[in-house]
């Protein structure tokens, strides 16, 4: 697929990428809104507003003809499609890699207090010689 360019908006500037091949970019599926036409632009052009609060950003696509225009909007609409399948699968992988990162955490935390106890015991070990050694001293 080829397209005439695509132009990058977000709130601090607008870039405008001329191209003849693929565009390696990846725009996250989730919170994405397409629009096929903005009112009074060219119907050449596809829209795709990503509604992150941190990043919002708008490609604008800019087609070559109807066709090709036609056939992103399809992939487009597969991709989302696909992506709502497995969203079941993706929820529970985010789950589970939430859960590893708090047992790595708590692990993490385990293994500072395991040190720390070791510490105690080696200073208590200490202390207990000492006394020993006193009373030793104290009983002769």
């Amino acid at each position: 697929m080829r397209f005439s360019s695509i132009k990058n908006r977000n709130k601090n500037s607008i870039s405008s990428y001329k191209t003849t091949t693929y565009d390696a970019g990846v725009i996250s599926l989730q919170k994405l809104l397409v629009l096929e036409k903005a009112v009074g632009q060219d119907t050449r052009s596809i829209y795709l507003i990503r509604s992150n609060p941190d990043e919002p950003e708008m490609y604008e696509l800019q087609c070559q003809n109807p066709r090709e225009k036609r056939v992103y909007i399809d992939i487009i609409g597969a991709a989302v499609a696909l992506r709502n399948v497995f969203l079941p699968e993706i929820k529970r992988l985010e789950e589970l890699r939430n859960l590893q990162d708090r047992l790595s955490k708590e692990k993490a935390e385990w293994a500072v207090q395991e040190e720390h106890i070791s510490e105690q015991r080696k200073q208590l070990l200490k202390l207990q010689k000492q006394f020993r050694i006193e009373n030793t001293d104290i009983q002769q």
